[in-house]
């Protein structure tokens, strides 16, 4: 069994999160497990981390767990945006972690800084997306023009190959 990080780390002390309602229906989601059994042998769960440093000695960890199966990956769960702006909008969570004030605020100003490079690097992922459809997309054209010319140059060969045979066919006669 896998059980994904969902800790907060300050000064090197791990606090498991407080349970969290995330679509406000008054029950506490929680993504502490996910179990794996009875896995083939070419399947196998990989768990990726990502740190955040808010503040010298806060920081935020957030796992990815992915599943491979014939080496393609479909993501399983992911521990990061929705919780951490709960956490940071909510006075109650933020005391869990026996904050400051001022350590709440440096640590919304950085964790809004983060979502903002996350949101470029999406944009740029996009941009370079669209840049390659486009060139795809010339590739194919310049295949269609190359096979139009192709095709224009076997319609010659065969009207010469035609008129050499009408030739031939009145020299016979």
């Amino acid at each position: 069994m896998s059980t994904i990080n969902d800790t907060f780390s300050t000064n090197s002390e791990e606090y498991a999160t407080p349970p969290l309602d995330f679509n406000g229906d008054g029950f506490n989601e929680s993504f502490t497990e996910i179990k794996v059994e009875n896995l083939d042998d070419d399947q196998h769960v990989e768990q990726s981390h990502h740190t955040v440093e808010l503040s010298p000695n806060v920081h935020i960890t957030f796992a990815q767990m992915y599943t491979k199966f014939d080496g393609v990956q479909s993501r399983i769960s992911e521990i990061g945006k929705d919780m951490f702006d709960y956490i940071l909008n909510t006075n109650e969570a933020m005391d869990h972690y026996f904050l400051s004030e001022q350590q709440k605020l440096e640590i919304k100003e950085k964790w809004l800084l983060e979502k903002e490079i996350l949101m470029e690097e999406g944009k740029c992922m996009l941009i370079e997306k669209e840049n390659m459809l486009m060139e795809k997309e010339k590739m194919l054209k310049d295949k269609e023009k190359m096979i139009l010319e192709n095709e224009s140059k076997l319609d010659d060969k065969n009207n010469v190959l035609q008129s050499i045979g009408k030739e031939v066919v009145e020299d016979e006669d």
